[in-house]
């Protein structure tokens, strides 16, 4: 069902924030469904520990993440009306 978007795999095993910045295309102060899909699939070296991070749309807190088994999959989603013309979603 996710193929397409699961076929990138992202690893951040450094620093405390990571952000992306994509333009509105429809410019702001126009309705954006705003979805992000992650999974989780445990491997040897993470020893049964399981990732937890919270998801920010600019400066606000948008949900948190808690993977709680070896296999984890989340695809949150949110209305949203920027205000600017750029988009900013962030994972701490």
């Amino acid at each position: 069902m996710f193929d397409k978007q699961l076929r990138t795999v992202r690893s951040f095993p450094e620093g405390v924030k990571n952000c992306y910045t994509v333009p509105a295309e429809q410019g702001k102060d126009h309705k954006f469904l705003i979805r992000a899909v992650f999974m989780f699939c445990n491997v040897t070296e993470y020893n049964d520990q399981f990732p937890e991070f919270k998801l920010y749309l600019g400066v606000e807190e948008w949900e948190t993440l808690k993977f709680n088994s070896s296999y984890s999959f989340f695809r949150p989603e949110i209305m949203h009306v920027p205000k600017t013309d750029e988009i900013c979603v962030s994972c701490e």
